[in-house]
């Protein structure tokens, strides 16, 4: 039987440290994005509000569908309420502040995805392009 190894020469199982990153390191990051339940239109799409004066009822209301041109249905990729976050997000060529090797912590700036403590799926190694 021979042994699994991911493509990169590692053996799968193994423990994985932070000594192979560096300062200025540019780094590709994976997690699963906050969870905000069951979201309108306006937290979940950026819609803007209706008109909050002068006796207006339609404040957070999501928009007009055109039911009365084919009754019964709605059309494909319309922006609706409905569940938002916990998302598979990746975020690239993010830069590698720090990598501490005493308690095998990597300092990153930017966007890293999901709630505080929470988890990162993937840190690869980003590689960067040069074009002549």
């Amino acid at each position: 039987m021979s042994s699994a190894r991911a493509s990169d020469g590692v053996e799968l199982g193994a423990t994985i440290t932070v000594d192979g990153f560096a300062q200025g390191d540019r780094v590709d990051v994976q997690g699963i994005s906050k969870g905000h339940g069951f979201a309108g239109g306006i937290k979940r799409w950026n819609f803007s509000g209706g008109g909050a004066s002068h006796g207006s009822m339609i404040h957070r209301q999501p928009a007009f569908e055109r039911r009365h041109e084919r009754p019964a249905t709605r059309r494909a990729a319309s922006r609706r309420p409905g569940h938002y976050g916990v998302d598979r997000i990746t975020h690239q060529n993010l830069e590698v502040v720090r990598a501490d090797a005493e308690r095998n912590l990597l300092l990153v700036r930017g966007p890293v995805p999901g709630p505080k403590n929470g988890l990162v799926i993937r840190a690869a190694v980003g590689e960067t392009k040069v074009t002549a």
